[in-house]
């Protein structure tokens, strides 16, 4: 897993190490960096309290909790088709995995091929990679849907 150096190193580069589309969102990165230490990412008027709200200290199962936590809204977001919104996703999750150093499935994520209908195969291959119920995350209708996007049939 990536240390918390290499989290504040990454959030401080100015452009992106690659030159890929589905690239990493810095938010997410920071949200596991303490109030201390997270600097002028801040806006000015942030306090110690309303950033411990937003804080998890880094530790796998919490980069894995915060993965599980967004998984419904992802879903929903891929659901109804939003060519930015499911690419705003994917970073978030790419994000994640580069802190959990999954390189399987950040492999996977980076496979073009596998954008296809908003980016279901990724967030089913993250969801079976995670041992996470795919249907737990949506309602049966949307689980239909998204069995057929993710097939790649119906987008």
């Amino acid at each position: 897993m990536k240390s918390l150096l290499e989290l504040q190193t990454k959030a401080s580069e100015e452009t992106p190490t690659r030159g890929h589309i589905l690239d990493f969102n810095t938010d997410q990165l920071l949200q596991f960096v303490p109030f201390n230490e997270v600097g002028y990412y801040l806006k000015p008027d942030v306090t110690e309290e309303e950033w411990e709200q937003y804080y998890r200290p880094l530790k796998r199962g919490n980069v894995i909790g915060v993965m599980e936590d967004y998984m419904k809204h992802a879903w929903d977001i891929c659901l109804k088709g939003g060519l930015q919104s499911s690419r705003t996703v994917i970073t978030y999750y790419h994000s994640w995995l580069w802190i959990l150093e999954d390189t399987e499935a950040i492999q996977f994520l980076l496979d073009t091929d596998n954008f296809a209908c908003f980016g279901a195969p990724i967030l089913h291959h993250i969801c079976e990679r995670y041992n996470w119920g795919v249907k737990s995350f949506m309602e049966k209708w949307q689980y239909k849907q998204a069995r057929v996007f993710i097939e790649g049939k119906g987008c």
